[in-house]
């Protein structure tokens, strides 16, 4: 059977008040090589306050995470190193993580 859809809703259900699942790995392992120490989406702006959440089949939210105060540093597949501000307009944002869908993204 099909793996049930990840939606924020039911991850919000899934954990919960007061439970902060985020904070014990920010920083940490990003050289590891599970999916769940490198890689991240853009469902969130980066350091959201909201609680990852992802399964192994990597399905679900996962937000870009770091020990930088009000941001992350993200890398571009041009080579360049930008610094993104925890309140990033999230349409701007997510338009960062397609590939042709012709989103402008001046200004980030």
């Amino acid at each position: 059977a099909p793996a049930a859809s990840v939606t924020a809703a039911n991850c919000d259900q899934a954990i919960p008040p007061g439970v902060n699942r985020y904070v014990a790995s920010r920083g940490r392992v990003w050289a590891g090589q599970a999916y769940e120490n490198t890689a991240y989406n853009h469902f969130f702006t980066p350091n959201t306050s909201r609680f990852d959440c992802y399964f192994w089949v990597a399905r679900g939210f996962k937000a870009a995470r770091s020990n930088h105060s009000g941001g992350v540093q993200g890398l571009r597949l041009d080579g360049s190193v930008q610094f993104y501000s925890n309140s990033v307009d999230l349409a701007a944002w997510r338009a960062l993580a397609t590939r042709g869908g012709g989103e402008v993204t001046s200004g980030l």
